[in-house]
């Protein structure tokens, strides 16, 4: 995960262009849980329109991504039984011959 922090890093001081509302995952060294982060970098410049740093924040949207999981779970299953309903078929249906599309199929 840190090796995509330096990269992300690198490229805005090589670019010069900022990372607005990025997702990266962090690891909580207390729990071991991972979390959700949106963070937005942008690069610090001298007068001079060099870059010389990085400013950024990061947000822990965590609670946020298991809200949206919960809700597309319960969009797509059924609350009685759990079991996948007539929306996540469709779903699931229309992504496979999307994917086929193109493909030689005999």
């Amino acid at each position: 995960m840190a090796a995509g922090f330096f990269a992300d890093e690198q490229l805005i001081v090589r670019t010069g262009r900022p990372l607005i509302d990025r997702d990266e995952l962090a690891l909580d060294r207390f729990t071991g849980t991972v979390r959700h982060i949106s963070t937005s970098k942008i690069p610090l410049r001298d007068k001079a329109g060099n870059v010389v740093g990085i400013v950024g924040i990061g947000r822990d949207i965590t609670e946020r991504k298991l809200a949206d999981e919960r809700i597309r779970h319960l969009a797509t299953h059924d609350s009685l039984t759990e079991l996948p309903n007539r929306a996540y078929f469709s779903e699931r249906l229309n992504a496979l011959i999307g994917g086929s599309q193109g493909k030689d199929v005999r």
